[in-house]
This record gives C-alpha cells, structure tokens and sequence, in this order.
C-alpha cells in the first residue's frame, strides 16, 4: 500500500505516486479528441494541443472558446478513468469505493483539463484550497461518512511542473481569503499580503499522478516552456 490516505488526511496533505504511460497517453488523446471538436465548431484550424499557442489566438477569443463548460472531461474520459485506468485502480486499493462530485456544473462530473501557454500569466489558478470553493457556494456533500479528495496530472510530454503546493496547509483553517463571484459561482481569493505561507513547486513529469487533501493549499505555475501545457483534474467522494 501507498498510504495515500493517511498522507493526505494526516501528514503533509499530498503524495504523488506512479501510473502507465499508457493511461497517460489515452487520457490525453480523448482531450485531444474533445479539444479538436471544439476547434472545429469555432471554426478555427486544428492541431496538436500542445501546439495550441501557435494558432496565435487573441486572448478575448480564446477566453471565449475555453469555458469551463468546453473544458469538462466527456463521458468518454470519465468511463475510461473509472473503468479502464491504473490510476482508479491504485485510487480503489487505497481509498475504497469512488464516485465523481458534481457540484459545478449540474449533473456532470467535476473534472476538468486545462490550457496554459507559454508566458501567460492569467492562464494559471491563484493560491486557493478546493474546499473553499464548497465553503462559499454553499455545497454538501452527500453524506456525513463521505470527504473530498482531488487528482491532478500533468499531461504534457516534455514538462514537469505546472503546480505548487504548501506543505500541511490543510491542517490550518484561519487562512484569509475573500469570495467573489465569477463564471456562475462563487470563487475564493487568497490574501497573500496578510498570510504568511511557503510555496513548493512540485515535480510531476509524465506518469506521475498527484492526489491532495481538499483543504490543502495549492496554486497554478507560470508555463516557461515553448509548449501549451496540458493538465487534468478531477474531484472524489470517498468514504471517510
């Protein structure tokens, strides 16, 4: 066993352990897949989706096209993650039987893949905990013997960072933060004036996969690379 579980509830809040290759590159070429889609009803020329930033897109278009709504993973991907991945089978050994959340988007799964291009600032999330999210919004999950966990990979094949964590944050509840409203629901803004914090970058090349505490502080790193990066995320109720 791994002691994802009690990492994540009891000790730092995170771990990264290892999955296939080949559970990479299927993921990915089923975002591939959606991501072309896409494209082609915006009417704009497909491509590899790490080449993405060499459509040269203008920013107000491509906030237009990359909703949150034309980013969430299809049914596709999610039957392929429960039903055909090594990831959900390590999940399964070490957390027990999984479902999807769907507080976001209405009867979908809270899984989500992201586009950061190279140099872009605002392609990246700030300093947050998930569980805020469900704080400000007034979410519940289905029962009292149920918490939240989330999965994170990075999915670019010559990168190996995109995100940063604090250590233990999850263990501290009086961080200060402020909720604002965006994109249909509430989001949490971190104080980074007020909180004193450490960030560590993490180390996630192909094949490695990050599960964390819900509570646990994270944000999006800075792409410095001359490739559009691409990552996956996704949120579980497993039984507490």
């Amino acid at each position: 066993m791994l002691e994802l579980k009690n990492t994540i509830e009891n000790k730092i809040g995170f771990k990264i352990f290892n999955t296939y290759a080949n559970d990479i590159n299927n993921v990915k070429n089923l975002i591939q897949k959606s991501f072309s889609k896409t494209l082609s009803k915006n009417k704009i020329n497909d491509c590899i989706i790490d080449n993405y930033h060499k459509l040269n897109i203008k920013n107000t278009l491509h906030k237009k096209i990359w909703t949150r709504k034309n980013r969430i993973a299809s049914t596709e991907l999610i039957n392929y993650l429960k039903n055909e991945s090594h990831i959900f089978k390590i999940l399964k050994k070490e957390f027990g039987e999984l479902e999807f959340s769907q507080k976001v988007d209405a009867k979908k799964p809270d899984s989500y893949w992201r586009l950061v291009r190279p140099n872009q600032k605002d392609d990246v999330g700030s300093i947050h905990a998930d569980e805020w999210f469900w704080i400000a919004n007034n979410w519940r999950v289905p029962s009292k013997n149920k918490k939240l966990l989330k999965i994170w990979i990075l999915l670019s094949n010559n990168l190996n960072k995109g995100l940063s964590v604090i250590p233990n944050s999850h263990k501290k509840k009086d961080w200060i933060y402020k909720k604002v409203y965006q994109d249909g629901i509430f989001k949490p803004k971190f104080n980074e004036k007020k909180n004193i914090y450490k960030i560590k970058p993490l180390t996630t090349p192909k094949g490695k996969i990050l599960v964390f505490n819900y509570g646990l502080l994270h944000s999006g790193l800075i792409n410095k690379s001359n490739e559009t990066r691409i990552s996956l995320e996704f949120t579980l109720y497993y039984k507490g």
